[in-house]
């Protein structure tokens, strides 16, 4: 299975190239809500593919932990980040991703890797690493520090995917679909865990899995602003209108309409 390396390795810098690539589109609209914690997990995601694919061609062990610590510290952040991101985008924190409730989310993070950098003293993170003998990746033996790390990480991941759910609900069209794609990623993310630590396969998917949904948010939703355009909003005020109100892009595109446009539309479509 070694020669499943090269082409593992091609996978893993296209992944890493493409996430970069998203998380600049992103941080050029720091300005727009929730764009700077989305482009921080991207970015995340980007380093979480270097620290793969530098592990499967580091010659050592030592070598292959450095880059362990490189893929452990993404992978932490792309948590705590996504969490950020449903918090400041629907708009449960009214402020970006730096205050003081934002730094009390990193500090686990940050214990977690300084017990990493450290593991070889107490090894509270890792009890045990060998070189995996086919795919040139690491087995692990996990201490409770991991697993502590591991559980605060899959809980800001099920918390955003609430938020998403909980706020995101009642909006029609366009950011139901977005919606949809980001619980679709969120869950992917869950499932891809689920295969990794079943042992049916011994490396990281996940970085590869965020980069496709990356792509597809990039690519099909760049147009309409989607960080300009604050989704939470419209339930709360533009549904209760009694004007006709709609949504459009910025390439003009119609996204969405409140109920009384949609009622006025309907009437006029029946005397046409």
């Amino acid at each position: 299975m070694q020669s499943l390396i090269p082409p593992l390795l091609v996978v893993y810098l296209l992944s890493a190239g493409i996430t970069a690539a998203v998380a600049a589109w992103a941080l050029q609209r720091h300005r727009e809500r929730g764009a700077i914690p989305f482009g921080l997990q991207v970015g995340a995601m980007s380093l979480w593919s270097i620290g793969i694919s530098g592990m499967l061609i580091a010659p050592t062990l030592e070598q292959k932990m450095r880059w362990l610590l490189v893929q452990d510290i993404a992978m932490f952040s792309v948590a705590v980040n996504w969490l950020l991101f449903t918090l400041t985008y629907t708009y449960r924190w009214r402020t970006h991703a730096l205050d003081r409730r934002a730094l009390l989310l990193w500090v686990p993070v940050g214990i977690g890797m300084a017990l990493n950098a450290t593991n070889p003293l107490h090894r509270l993170m890792y009890a045990d690493w060998r070189i995996e003998p086919t795919l040139g990746g690491i087995q692990l033996t996990f201490g409770p520090a991991y697993w502590f790390s591991t559980v605060y990480a899959l809980t800001c991941g099920i918390i955003g995917m609430v938020v998403i759910a909980r706020n995101l609900g009642p909006v029609p069209g366009f950011f139901r679909q977005y919606k949809r794609l980001l619980l679709g990623c969120g869950l992917s993310v869950l499932l891809v865990d689920a295969i990794r630590f079943s042992g049916l396969f011994p490396l990281e998917l996940t970085p590869v899995v965020i980069a496709l949904f990356a792509v597809l948010m990039a690519t099909r939703y760049s147009r309409n602003l989607i960080f300009g355009v604050v989704p939470i909003a419209r339930p709360l005020v533009v549904n209760s209108m009694n004007e006709g109100s709609s949504i459009l892009s910025a390439a003009g595109v119609v996204t969405s309409l409140n109920p009384a446009a949609e009622r006025l539309l309907s009437l006029k479509t029946r005397l046409v």
